[in-house]
């Protein structure tokens, strides 16, 4: 099972995902992380935003699979983020989610 776990992007990945058979967006991003866990059974996750330090202790791996670009050479908080595929959570989401939890 797949999910993201993303910051701010979470909203567009969720609006425009469907056509694209995206999985399901999860984020502790502001009244997002309100919204609830993954399942417990999601153990590859895309996450946006984040290190690959900041995950490491959370996940059994993470890979660097891209970075963001707007394509339109405007700079943001998100250009450049690095885009993470992250595999096997070290604990339960009901463990895991609290730590996801930010506002900003």
């Amino acid at each position: 099972m797949r999910s993201a776990v993303g910051r701010s992007p979470a909203g567009a990945l969720d609006r425009f995902g469907e056509p694209y058979d995206l999985p399901e967006v999860f984020s502790g991003h502001n009244e997002l992380w309100f919204r609830g866990q993954p399942p417990e059974g999601a153990d590859v996750v895309v996450a946006v935003g984040f290190s690959p330090s900041s995950l490491e202790a959370r996940f059994g791996s993470c890979e660097v699979a891209g970075t963001l670009d707007n394509g339109v050479d405007i700079p943001n908080e998100e250009q450049q983020q690095p885009i993470l595929v992250c595999r096997n959570p070290t604990g339960t989401w009901g463990d895991l989610w609290p730590e996801f939890k930010h506002y900003d």
